[in-house]
């Protein structure tokens, strides 16, 4: 019997232990408990807004690009909206969108205008060398020599785009009759 009363204190005694901790305790527990629940719950919601503002923005592009054909004005308004959105591949695709509208009507310095203040995140060189081959080509009846020189830059490292970037040197030599120069951009 003594053994039986030994274990039903025990019992009592950690039983109150667990009280105890859980009175100290309580704030922390229900804020924990508070985060275990909700965060998964908000994560998600926070991606639902994310993915619904994704599809608004597609949709407000692909409403641009029918509007081109029927209403030009109000798609450029528009455009020119969405290549200050946060999603990088809408603003990327309004940004060529522009481009492309730009150069069939040949306003090219707004096409100059639009890649020069374009904030890129260009990190890769690859996206760097295209942004300037694209100035080089916009530009190329006005571009100087040094100018063309500092876009280009033909022998700076490895260049994805040194073929193209020869063949434009060799026809900005070629065009200002500098045939001994062109000649050293012609082996590509």
């Amino acid at each position: 019997m003594s053994k039986e009363i030994d274990q039903i204190i025990k019992d009592e005694v950690y039983q109150d232990k667990i009280f105890s901790f859980l009175k100290k305790n309580k704030v922390a527990i229900g804020l924990f408990s508070f985060l275990i629940f909700f965060i998964p719950i908000f994560y998600q919601y926070f991606l639902y807004k994310q993915s619904k503002n994704n599809e608004k923005l597609l949709t407000q592009y692909l409403k641009a690009d029918l509007l081109r054909q029927i209403n030009e004005k109000e798609a450029i308004k528009i455009l020119n909206d969405l290549k200050l959105s946060k999603n990088e591949t809408v603003q990327i695709l309004s940004i060529n969108e522009l481009l492309e509208y730009y150069i069939n009507n040949n306003e090219l310095s707004k096409a100059i205008l639009l890649i020069n203040k374009q904030n890129y995140n260009l990190e890769l060189d690859i996206f760097k060398d295209l942004q300037n081959i694209k100035l080089v080509i916009l530009n190329f009846e006005n571009i100087s020599e040094n100018e063309i020189l500092k876009y280009l830059q033909v022998n700076n490292g490895n260049s994805y785009f040194k073929k193209i970037k020869n063949k434009l040197l060799h026809d900005f030599y070629i065009k200002n009759n500098q045939v001994t120069k062109a000649k050293q951009f012609l082996k590509f």
